[in-house]
């Protein structure tokens, strides 16, 4: 590619950012709420086009065309500084009335820009790396100067070092670098400066002095006003001196899409669960939340009982909180001040949850709650218990009888970056692999095919709960090899891989370093009342003649993911997946055995339809952490007409099939699969996934006799 060509790209990149920030503007203007779409994209642009070396607008530029190319970036970026760019974002709040916070943002931003020309100017080795180097200092802390938070030497000290910890980032290996600890936290919205809402509040160990340093390339443009950035410098102040390392912290989740303003204190106990938590590497009940501001003397000292405990304070719009819950799925509980709580037993006094209630007097009774999950807690069993069957399964999300998934409500955002193995992994991989191919026997298929990783999930609304937001990347089958599957294995430093996949909190996929490859997994149930189930053959690698659902596989890029007809973005859709899997384990073979050609049918028109596909939510296998949304096919055939269904296919030995309405039959039949391998000492939790889905049919078929079902399943 030449100079010239580079030169244009750099200049497309210029006019897309712009594009994104005008269109900010107008949708404002226009009373759309639809900023935080542009949020979303500015971010990705930031992430995978502008800024670092892994950038698409510096990685694939040549060595000697380096110097050159740089010059045009750094002209096209200087001329963002300016008019164009500074102009547009003081426009993106002008008409939401929040001059203050518009300062704030234009300058992180600024001081990104700023950032990306001292990383092109090193890459020169230009000595102007200094002066952009010093303008990124000056605007990171102009933006705390702004807010009137602290004194200009501590901000100038702030802004030195976002600059440093941004500057390096980029210079060292793009967005890449190692993560270190991290914990997350809930904040909830709600009030009269922004609409009602959740986003996490995520903090990252870096290395370094003991320093609380926002991330501005995840932030982005998102309006954060004075009250909660002083609110997080002051609860830092409680923590730093169990700090060995400074921390990194940003805002993600559902509520940014609901929210134009970040304002308040009422995330104050919130703030100090994420921070203690990483700091202590305690991992958080991530389906409990908290909203609870901290009492402070007159003098603004934090308050607290003759213990030495930290006082909770109350919080306002709790009931809108508490709706908000379960946008980032604390289902389980919701902690306030007793004040707040008693407010709350006033005003809804027939609440009886999900979430539950409860209010702490103190920060130290609401830890209890926060780092310590609820043992047999429905949301997140290790173990499933259905009648007398234990599961190893962990249903997230969903699942209930009635919630249902139609085509559209569930899709994939993926992320720019694939997945890589945590570095202790990296280093036994060629041992894990080479032990991995020796078990699996030679006529078994054993590709390293690209797969989709399921990072976390979220909803986009409170009532109904849909659609279900997916974020994904790319992974191989390889690494989901010596991840998942070789969960069991011992490493030579005495670690197991287990460790690095935080298996013991199923709904904390975020802290996971595994693989976590996304499946599809669907019963069938024909059209005269059967449910299918397969036998699987003796070809594949994994679970080598076991049960499994009528239709089971992974997510595949090349095929699932297409351009989102409005935005142009990629997008994963699962209904692509179970189609895909639908016609290559078991339909396909059912159609291209019963329509021959001279029956005259069009194929086309008993081929597997997303119409005929419904997904009942997310679960996780327990012992090596498979995530998978589960459902149901309702295809238009009938069993009693199916003639060599599952003969030729590959991952498939024989279908099987069981009266869904005979409820004494599939109580049978699911407690002699059950026995198959659990009777015998050798749970099997692939098999488990089968028998779940048998019974998520039954249960959304026959909802009122699901209590009878479970008596009925006693071994």
């Amino acid at each position: 590619m030449t100079i010239q060509q580079k030169g244009s790209q750099v200049n497309s990149c210029r006019n897309e950012l712009l594009s994104i920030l005008q269109n900010a503007v107008d949708r404002l203007q226009q009373g759309v709420p639809a900023w935080p779409q542009e949020q979303a994209e500015l971010r990705r642009f930031l992430n995978t086009q502008l800024l670092g070396k892994r950038g698409a607008v510096w990685k694939a530029v040549p060595d000697a065309c380096r110097g050159s190319w740089a010059n045009q970036c750094r002209e096209t970026l200087t001329e963002l500084l300016a008019e164009q760019c500074s102009g547009t974002v003081g426009q993106l709040y002008s008409s939401q009335n929040f001059p203050w916070t518009a300062l704030f943002a234009q300058a992180m931003f600024r001081g990104d820009l700023c950032s990306a020309l001292a990383a092109l100017a090193h890459c020169q080795h230009s000595s102007a790396k200094e002066q952009y180097l010093e303008q990124a200092i000056q605007a990171y802390a102009q933006a705390f100067i702004d807010v009137q938070m602290f004194g200009r030497p501590a901000c100038w000290e702030i802004g030195k070092r976002m600059a440093e910890d941004v500057y390096h980032r980029l210079i060292d290996s793009g967005l890449l670098e190692p993560p270190g600890a991290m914990a997350s936290s809930v904040v909830l919205l709600a009030g009269p400066a922004l609409q009602t809402g959740a986003i996490y509040f995520v903090v990252q160990v870096v290395p370094g002095d003991a320093q609380l340093l926002p991330d501005p390339i995840r932030l982005g443009l998102i309006p954060i006003g004075s009250e909660m950035l002083r609110s997080l410098w002051e609860v830092w102040e409680l923590v730093r001196d169990q700090a060995s390392t400074g921390l990194r912290w940003w805002f993600e989740g559902p509520g940014l899409a609901t929210s134009y303003l970040l304002t308040g204190r009422s995330g104050e106990a919130a703030f100090l669960a994420a921070m203690q938590g990483v700091i202590v590497s305690q991992r958080l009940d991530s389906f409990t939340a908290i909203s609870a501001t901290f009492l402070r003397d007159d003098d603004g000292r934090f308050r607290r009982d003759e213990a030495g405990r930290l006082l909770l304070g109350p919080v306002e719009y709790a009931a809108e909180k508490l709706q908000a819950a379960t946008a980032t799925l604390c289902r389980r509980r919701v902690i306030f001040c007793p004040k707040t709580f008693q407010q709350l037993q006033e005003q809804l006094p027939a609440w009886n949850g999900p979430p539950a209630i409860c209010g702490c007097q103190t920060f130290t009774e609401a830890w209890n709650y926060l780092s310590r999950p609820s043992v047999g807690s429905a949301s997140t069993l290790p173990m499933l218990q259905v009648g007398q069957l234990e599961l190893g399964l962990a249903v997230l999300h969903g699942g209930d009888g009635s919630l249902r998934y139609r085509p559209g409500e569930i899709f994939g955002h993926i992320a720019p970056e694939p997945f890589q193995l945590p570095e202790p992994l990296q280093k036994e991989y060629p041992r894990l692999l080479e032990k991995r191919k020796n078990q699996v026997q030679s006529s078994a298929a054993f590709v390293d095919k690209e797969q989709l990783r399921l990072v976390h999930f979220q909803l986009q609304s409170l009532d109904p709960p849909k659609p279900m937001s997916l974020v994904l990347q790319r992974t191989r089958y390889y690494y989901t090899c010596i991840t998942n599957i070789m969960c069991h294995e011992v490493l030579q430093d005495g670690r197991r891989v287990a460790d690095f996949g935080n298996l013991d909190h199923p709904d904390d996929l975020r802290n996971s370093q595994f693989s976590n490859p996304l499946a599809v997994n669907l019963s069938i149930v024909t059209e005269d009342g059967y449910v299918l189930f397969a036998r699987r053959s003796q070809m594949v690698a994994y679970n080598r003649g076991g049960w499994a659902p009528a239709v089971s596989g992974t997510a595949v890029p090349d095929w699932d993911i297409h351009p989102d007809p409005t935005s142009g973005q990629l997008r994963y859709d699962p209904w692509r997946t179970a189609i895909r899997e639908a016609r290559g384990e078991v339909l396909g073979q059912y159609y291209r055995s019963v329509f021959h050609p001279e029956h005259g049918w069009n194929e086309e028109e008993f081929q597997t339809k997303a119409e005929e596909i419904t997904f009942f939510g997310l679960a996780r296998v327990s012992r090596n952490g498979f995530p998978f949304l589960f459902g149901e096919a309702r295809p238009k055939l009938e069993f009693s007409n199916m003639l060599r269904l599952g003969e030729e296919c590959f991952e498939t030995a024989r279908i099987c099939a069981v009266p869904l309405g005979d409820l004494e039959q599939v109580a049978d039949t699911l407690k002699t699969i059950y026995a198959t391998f659990d009777s015998a000492g050798m749970p099997n939790q692939a098999t488990h996934t089968t028998i779940f889905s048998i019974l998520q049919s039954f249960l959304y078929t026959y909802p009122d006799r699901w209590d009878e079902l479970l008596e009925a399943l006693q071994i």
